[in-house]
């Protein structure tokens, strides 16, 4: 028997195509171990870390979309710092 991942709660397949036809919200941080740095998809942001449980670290930054257009963000260390002028 082949148990696919879709059905073990916490883990996220991102191998085989997949149409959603709700949303997806996710309660916790959900990390993507790269190469020097780690995505990771929490609340309406999309992050990239230097350390997966780390989301404010100086030099992270994240992608959020707000009124239809992408709105980047640079954690300098106390503030998310917007490229949206």
């Amino acid at each position: 028997m082949v148990v696919k991942a879709k059905q073990i709660e916490g883990v996220l397949d991102t191998t085989s195509n997949q149409t959603v036809v709700s949303s997806k919200r996710f309660t916790k941080p959900q990390s993507f171990i790269g190469g020097r740095s780690t995505m990771t998809i929490y609340q309406d942001y999309l992050y990239w870390c230097k350390q997966e449980d780390v989301l404010e670290e100086t030099g992270n930054s994240r992608l959020t979309m707000e009124d239809g257009r992408l709105i980047t963000e640079v954690f300098d260390g106390k503030n998310w710092i917007s490229n949206d002028k």
